[in-house]
């Protein structure tokens, strides 16, 4: 349904967008709720008893934030889709299939993933409704992450999980400098300037300048969200004194 269509007025657009300390925040209370229990992959016991979110959720929210991807695009994850570092998204908003490079990280998030499913789907169904092998809701992702919203950071000003991909939008372009056409590409968003579509599509499409996009990016969360260590100050052997008059 459109607005238009009922001689209505679209609403504003949401402008909301998590900066690089709320994210890292997420990704820190994420890890603290999952507790001690470590992964099966480290030889771990699995999520801790008392997490208010499950390892799928997190793995996934994780990959939104990695990716930039739409939350369908990862409900939807199939191993059989990824060759190498590269995801290919076959059915996507656009009608266009999409190529999503993997950073380490995500990699590492995605294999995690293959120790606790039996089928292809990366995101697999614990309730499915028949025998057959399903992935997760689409909206069981927006649920997990509300809830864990309302429970664990809850003095933060409110999210959604779109809100992620516009973060990741918004900061490849702060922090590293990408340009709009670029990020778009990395989106798999379809350009509005015809003439752009038109004659400049192979320059738009480039797979190396998005591998090395992404990548940046994975790397990028990696040292700056993912690791929440507490920066401890430098310590100096320098001490200054003082000098003057009394």
């Amino acid at each position: 349904l459109r607005p238009k269509d009922f001689g209505a007025s679209a609403g504003s657009p949401r402008e909301r967008w998590l900066t690089v300390p709320e994210l890292r925040r997420l990704w820190k209370a994420i890890d603290e709720d999952l507790g001690s229990g470590g992964s099966l992959a480290a030889g771990g016991r699995g999520v801790s008893r008392h997490a208010t979110i499950s390892l799928p959720a997190a793995n996934a929210i994780k990959l939104l934030i990695l990716t930039g991807c739409r939350r369908g695009e990862v409900a939807n994850m199939r191993f059989s889709h990824i060759r190498d570092d590269m995801w290919t998204i076959p059915d996507t908003k656009n009608g266009r299939p999409h190529s999503v490079f993997l950073s380490r990280q995500a990699k590492a998030l995605i294999d995690e993933q293959a120790l606790y499913v039996n089928g292809d789907f990366v995101f697999e169904s614990d309730r499915p409704k028949s025998d057959v092998i399903e992935p997760i809701l689409v909206d069981s992702i927006t649920r997990a992450l509300r809830r864990f919203i309302s429970r664990s950071l809850s003095d933060m000003e409110p999210f959604t999980v779109h809100d992620l991909r516009r973060s990741v939008a918004t900061l490849v372009g702060i922090e590293l400098d990408a340009g709009p056409l670029e990020i778009e590409h990395m989106l798999n968003h379809q350009i509005s300037d015809k003439l752009l579509r038109t004659y400049q599509a192979g320059a738009l499409r480039n797979p190396e300048k998005l591998r090395q996009l992404f990548l940046r990016w994975g790397k990028f969360v990696e040292e700056k969200i993912a690791n929440t260590a507490e920066v401890q100050e430098e310590v100096s052997n320098v001490i200054h004194v003082p000098f003057g008059k009394k």
